[in-house]
């Protein structure tokens, strides 16, 4: 399991993917549109199971909060 922490901006969010212990594995940004959520959770197929911790997710109208209910994949908000 890879935890990946999204922490949601206005604009963007910056994505973290990090090991069992720890270490970073991986990082990007996107942007907080549907197209950059999208893109955050295609960058994450390349770990076989990964869970999702967003910070910000429930300040937010629709945007990032809409990504919490994508697929079957584990969402912590």
């Amino acid at each position: 399991m890879n935890p990946i922490g999204v922490d949601a901006h206005k604009s963007t969010h910056p994505v973290v993917a990090v090991d069992e212990v720890g270490r970073k594995v991986g990082q990007q940004t996107v942007t907080a549109t549907t197209e950059g959520h999208l893109s955050a959770i295609e960058w994450a197929a390349q770990w076989l199971q990964v869970q999702f911790a967003l910070a910000g997710c429930r300040k937010r109208d629709g945007g990032s909060s809409r990504i919490c209910s994508v697929g079957s994949t584990r969402w912590a908000a």
